[in-house]
């Protein structure tokens, strides 16, 4: 896979990582989901991991949920 340039600056090289959600029992990745549940307890149907890249130049970032 090429390196993802920036969209922002056009210089920098994008650098793939993720968003931390804090929760009581302590970190967790962000998920995307169409719906959620009637209590905010859990997503409705699948849930999808959101991958973030940040630019290393400018820090720009620009997040996709993950196709499984």
């Amino acid at each position: 896979m090429s390196e993802k340039k920036c969209i922002k600056c056009e210089k920098g090289i994008m650098e793939k990582g993720f968003v931390i959600d804090w929760t009581i029992g302590g970190a967790a990745q962000s998920q995307w989901a169409k719906e959620i549940s009637k209590f905010f307890r859990a997503p409705k149907g699948k849930a999808e991991k959101v991958t973030t890249y940040r630019c290393m130049e400018c820090g720009y970032l620009e997040s996709y949920a993950e196709k499984k």
